[in-house]
């Protein structure tokens, strides 16, 4: 949701975010943003991941912790690197808002304090944050998933709302509608049980895509 707020606003890649972030700017983004869904009629649930990682994880909390010591590493190179050099600030400035850019340290945070201020609820969950999210998406009727994650595409039973296809105007709400019918509609399968190879297909964290297969399903899906 954050990156969705730095691109909507294009709070994208600046100074004052190299060398640490203007939080005044982004808490004022996020109160418009959240204020537009609410006057859309849309009420807000944030479900945020476990401070520490997952407890299903917890073995894995030394590698997790030496994965952030080396993110802050990088992090800490790229400023240094900016500072040094005018074209390298003017490339990272131009480069789109996303995962692979670093936002600043305590971004979260300032949400939080924004959401809170905005009397919006937020929950950390205990485990992995989207799969507390899916099965509240499941017992809860009328409710839809808003966020930018493709796992939610297969996982099963959900309704998800992508951030990139939701518009709000003075015309009303338009919005694309995953579920796994659409899915299965799209991709011309047969049964529920083939989504996951298919998404296996596609790649993930943990595997790699099947050469030219991943560019098919996005033409299916018309992405």
């Amino acid at each position: 949701f954050l990156y969705s707020i730095f691109r909507h606003a294009r709070l994208g890649p600046s100074w004052e975010w190299a060398i640490g972030g203007e939080y005044g700017i982004m808490d004022s983004a996020l109160r418009k943003r959240v204020q537009l869904l609410h006057a859309a009629g849309i009420e807000l649930l944030f479900l945020q991941d476990p401070a520490h990682g997952a407890t299903l994880a917890s073995k894995d909390l030394d590698l997790e912790q030496s994965a952030r010591f080396k993110q802050n590493c990088e992090n800490i190179s790229r400023v240094m690197s900016l500072l040094s050099s005018d074209a390298r600030l003017e490339e990272w400035r131009n480069k789109e808002v996303g995962v692979e850019w670093k936002m600043p340290p305590m971004t979260s945070d300032q949400m939080s304090k924004t959401l809170e201020d905005l009397g919006v609820q937020v929950k950390r969950c205990v485990e992995e944050a989207d799969v507390e999210i899916a099965e509240m998406n499941r017992a809860t009727p009328g409710s839809f998933i808003l966020a930018k994650d493709s796992d939610f595409c297969i996982m099963q039973g959900v309704e998800y709302l992508p951030l990139e296809h939701l518009e709000i105007s003075e015309k009303g709400i338009h919005a694309r509608l995953i579920t796994n019918n659409s899915m299965l509609h799209a991709l011309r399968l047969g049964s529920y049980s083939r989504l996951p190879e298919v998404a296996i297909l596609c790649g993930s964290d943990m595997t790699k895509n099947l050469p030219g297969f991943h560019s098919l399903v996005e033409t299916a899906l018309d992405l």
